[in-house]
């Protein structure tokens, strides 16, 4: 939400102004929502789920996710005259390396809080001879590039930051996903 007190054009603003207005986004860092579109939201223009829905309601949300912003090209390129354009426009805006890579972390962190840990690389024991730390946390080895070559790296599909305690609400939410669209398919 907007914090100026001042009379304000609110069309420059990159704020919200009121809980009614379409470009309101809501503070990805203080409650976790993915890029993707929400069905309810999408459908009824409106969500049960309100500001606790794990997926974005109108484009705001999408276009400003910081896993889509400046990661596609705009379609009016140089001759764009948004203020506040979410997409690339020249070379040095593209982000899409910096979320590829914050991708792969979070895909790495999501493998170890699901116990299925990649393997670690092997060390010859002739040429390298483990260490021991006793009383000294060793750091964790990267894994094996092989593991990483299994998960998606399109952008499009890729998986925002979660918390360990947001894996339960997460799981249901894509159930309830996944029940609406199976209802919507067999109505029409």
């Amino acid at each position: 939400m907007c914090g100026r007190t001042e009379r304000h054009d609110e069309n420059e603003c990159p704020f919200a102004h009121a809980h009614h207005d379409p470009g309101r986004r809501r503070d990805h860092k203080r409650r976790y929502y993915s890029y993707e579109r929400c069905l309810h939201f999408s459908d009824v223009g409106d969500c049960p789920e309100k500001d606790a829905c794990l997926f974005a309601h109108g484009d705001n949300e999408v276009w400003f996710h910081p896993l889509f912003y400046r990661t596609h090209r705009c379609s009016d390129a140089l001759a764009c005259n948004t203020r506040f354009c979410p997409f690339v426009h020249t070379d040095e805006e593209d982000r899409t390396d910096v979320v590829r890579h914050a991708q792969r972390n979070h895909l790495l962190r999501l493998l170890r809080l699901s116990n299925q840990e990649p393997p670690r690389p092997r060390l010859d024991p002739i040429a390298r001879p483990p260490r021991v730390n006793i009383g000294v946390q060793q750091q964790q080895q990267e894994p094996d590039e092989s593991v990483l070559a299994a998960f998606p790296t399109d952008l499009s599909r890729a998986i925002p930051p979660l918390q360990a305690d947001d894996a339960a609400p997460l799981e249901e939410a894509l159930s309830k996903r996944k029940h609406i669209s199976e209802a919507g398919s067999s109505n029409n």
